[in-house]
């Protein structure tokens, strides 16, 4: 990993905003929110969807005169085109600009846009160190069908960086300790190569249900890692033959806070032996 020695906090010397693909929004709120706007590694960005549906997450500044194109700024989407609310340029999905009320769009007029991964509705841009192209892909993750339930999240911010949150996938001593596992076991070795990191683990945890009886969940956790930004584990329960899928998403928000989306599914349990 590239660093220029930022100091994050006592002891620490991690680049702030390391390379890798992070999370942005759902597609569904993109399209709900019309123009989505967001702090992002250091810098505000904007989200929005063109009338066919092509994304673009892109730096909410106007190239013309630095205006700010969020929708506080008095940015907007107007026929699938983003206009400045300053002169009413309006540039397309891929940042370039195609109208002006006043001439001819000048070519030189483009936004500086992100490139897009979309893995089940995720959208994710890609963050190059100097503005480099991707260097790897997240992996297309298999479709879930209708046994499994909808997307659920839960969001954090904190202090902190995403190599930590990262390195809690291999970290099984803390397992015991914050979350509350017993008889945490790794299993075969963990495994890296390039961007990606495999590791796989049994624990189980004891769960008193309806404050009358205790039920020991016997889990075995298998987790993929792609980059900082982006981890996916597969979960199954053994006792009650339970299947569920986790996504840690981490992602810098302004070189010291760090925000942590969980985004979980969960297969019905219609047969306790599969």
């Amino acid at each position: 990993m590239q660093t220029d020695g930022t100091v994050l906090d006592q002891g620490s010397a991690l680049y702030p905003f390391p390379e890798g693909w992070y999370f942005v929004a759902t597609r569904e709120s993109i399209l709900r929110d019309k123009l989505l706007a967001k702090t992002w590694l250091g810098q505000n960005i904007v989200a929005w969807c063109n009338d066919e549906g092509r994304l673009c997450v892109a730096e909410a500044v106007c190239p013309h005169m630095g205006a700010d194109l969020r929708p506080e700024g008095g940015g907007a989407v107007r026929n699938g085109c983003l206009v400045c609310p300053f002169h009413g340029f309006e540039f397309d999905a891929a940042g370039q600009c195609v109208a002006t009320p006043h001439a001819p769009p000048p070519r030189t007029a483009r936004l500086k846009v992100f490139e897009t991964q979309e893995v089940l509705g995720l959208v994710f841009a890609w963050w190059g160190i100097e503005g480099r192209s991707p260097q790897w892909r997240l992996p297309e993750e298999p479709s879930t069908g209708a046994d499994w339930s909808s997307f659920e999240f839960k969001t954090f911010r904190f202090r902190g960086h995403p190599q930590e949150t990262a390195e809690n996938s291999v970290d099984l001593g803390h397992l015991r300790l914050v979350h509350g596992y017993d008889h945490v076991e790794p299993v075969g070795s963990v495994s890296v190569h390039g961007a990606y990191l495999k590791s796989c683990f049994d624990f189980k945890r004891q769960r008193r249900i309806a404050g009358v009886f205790n039920v020991l969940f016997n889990v075995s956790a298998t987790t993929h890692v792609h980059g900082l930004g982006y981890s996916y584990v597969e979960i199954r329960e053994h006792s009650i033959g339970m299947d569920a899928r986790l996504w840690v998403l981490s992602t810098p928000v302004d070189g010291t806070h760090n925000e942590l989306v969980l985004v979980s599914k969960v297969r019905d349990i219609l047969n306790p032996s599969r």
